[in-house]
């Protein structure tokens, strides 16, 4: 649901219907997904959820960084993100 998420933003900032092909394409995965793990769950087959980054992969990448320091980037990165949405729906 990310990749549709941000396939939406791409389109609404650049204006580009190129980012709109992949759309259908997400929704469908997205949708034959749930319904896939529904019906697992229906069959009596419980699945672990899994993570795409384990904490150890994370210390890996940011372990030089520090915690206090990359909750910092994360809370600029939201700020930003938030101001950018608010200003692209006053615009």
């Amino acid at each position: 649901m990310i990749l549709f998420g941000i396939s939406i933003a791409l389109m609404a900032i650049i204006g580009s219907p190129i980012f709109a092909i992949p759309i259908p394409i997400i929704l469908a995965y997205s949708f034959f997904d749930t319904y896939n793990i529904r019906q697992k769950l229906i069959d009596g087959i419980k699945e672990e959820d899994k993570f795409l980054f384990n904490e150890s992969d994370i210390e890996k990448i940011f372990g030089r960084i520090g915690k206090r320091r990359l909750a910092r980037v994360f809370s600029f990165l939201l700020t930003l993100l938030f101001v950018l949405g608010i200003l692209l729906l006053l615009l």
